[in-house]
């Protein structure tokens, strides 16, 4: 069954092919895909050898950014980056979300309890902010 384009209210008049809506479902149809959402930790890896070396270019050159102080802290946060673990946890996960039948939604990969704590408390705090200003906060 085919898509038809549904133009935005920009490119009405042009029927772009970039905007679609979805083919009409049928009463057979039914979700089969499922997504999850790995959340790794500090680990050790590619990435965050590269952002260590892309916030250290930015401090260098940027010396009268206000960020100055907040750039330079997390070039020392992750100075030890490399004593990290590997990630063999998050690739676990990943093999776990990719190959059961029943996959959590989310995957929360630490290597120590503290990171656990921080991101949930992150968390929470972001719900708290969502949930303000309305009848029932």
């Amino acid at each position: 069954m085919a898509s038809k384009p549904t133009p935005s209210p920009e490119d009405r008049c042009h029927d772009s092919p970039l905007f679609f809506e979805p083919p009409a479902r049928s009463p057979a149809w039914r979700p089969s895909l499922k997504v999850s959402l790995i959340e790794p930790g500090n680990y050790r890896s590619e990435i965050g050898r590269d952002t260590v070396a892309q916030v250290e270019a930015a401090v260098a050159r940027n010396p009268n950014s206000p960020f100055q102080q907040q750039m330079r802290n997390m070039v020392t946060a992750m100075g030890s980056y490399d004593n990290d673990p590997e990630p063999d946890s998050v690739a676990a996960a990943a093999v776990h979300a990719l190959f059961d039948p029943n996959p959590k939604m989310r995957y929360l990969v630490v290597p120590v309890a503290r990171q656990a704590e921080v991101t949930i408390r992150k968390a929470i705090d972001e719900v708290v902010q969502l949930n303000q200003r309305h009848p029932f906060s």
